[in-house]
């Protein structure tokens, strides 16, 4: 059997660049005042160029141990890395046109979404993919 062609965009997505996310977080629930204390995206080209933004994120509120526990960020990591609101236009750079691709992306979104709007802003992630759908599915 020859071998196959591989590529980093999948074949149903010609064409289209990919941003793969990943948010840590002060707590499980944006509503209850939670807040992101950590992003990552890696954004995949058509040609598959990668372009990497990833930042610690001053959440101004404290970390839950449940957090902590989790995601080992402490509150002294975070205390001088910059607002949500300063890393908005790399993250706009990352996200613009591309298939947002996260696991369990309600969880990222709901805090995208939140701290967007405490920036005065509207989160539109029109073309989504969540892994931890696809995986529940195949496995």
């Amino acid at each position: 059997m020859p071998p196959r062609k591989t590529s980093k965009t999948p074949h149903y997505l010609p064409g289209v660049p990919l941003a793969f996310l990943d948010v840590e977080t002060t707590g499980l629930s944006p509503s209850a005042g939670h807040r992101v204390c950590e992003i990552a995206i890696l954004r995949i080209e058509t040609d598959g160029t990668e372009r990497v933004f990833e930042s610690l994120v001053n959440p101004k509120r404290r970390i839950s141990a449940g957090a902590f526990a989790v995601n080992g960020i402490t509150e002294d990591m975070v205390r001088t890395a910059p607002p949500f609101p300063e890393l908005l236009p790399a993250m706009d750079e990352k996200f613009a046109g591309a298939v947002l691709v996260a696991h369990n992306a309600p969880f990222d979104l709901g805090f995208l979404e939140s701290e967007f709007r405490r920036a005065g802003r509207t989160a539109a992630f029109d073309r989504v993919i969540d892994t931890l759908g696809i995986a529940r599915t195949l496995l």
